[in-house]
């Protein structure tokens, strides 16, 4: 009747995530159980219909559609990534047209190098960079 709004969303082997707002004080258990009951129906059939059209993903994404890599680099090399204030990984993302976000891994002690871009050109010019930055002459 408009008193909640409850969006629950996940694979076949259960919720990811869900997300709820009530306008009513309280909530009776027996009305969260069968939220959650058609939430899964209604999961488990929408998956169906996009399995029967598509078994499996595409190898590949649309040159035109976003794309998200992740590389790990060590920590010493996290100080050349970025550059003196900054330079060097600002060129980057301006003459690739991507973004670039470094974290640090406390628990591998490696950087995290996430590379947000549209098509491969700009991404893999990225890599080649960082390849180029983590060489080590031997």
């Amino acid at each position: 009747l408009g008193d909640m709004d409850f969006k629950v969303t996940g694979t076949a082997d259960g919720i990811t995530a869900c997300q709820m707002d009530i306008k009513v004080k309280g909530l009776s258990y027996e009305i969260l159980v069968n939220a959650l009951k058609q939430a899964r129906a209604g999961r488990l059939h929408i998956l169906e219909k996009l399995t029967d059209t598509i078994a499996t993903p595409n190898a590949d994404v649309k040159e035109h559609a976003p794309t998200m890599v992740t590389r790990r680099v060590p920590n010493e090399f996290i100080g050349a990534l970025i550059g003196p204030g900054g330079k060097v990984i600002q060129e980057m993302q301006k003459e690739t047209e991507t973004t670039i976000v470094i974290n640090e891994d406390p628990v591998t002690e490696e950087g995290i190098v996430e590379i947000l871009g549209v098509g491969r050109v700009g991404i893999d010019a990225v890599m080649a960079k960082i390849d180029s930055i983590l060489f080590k002459p031997t």
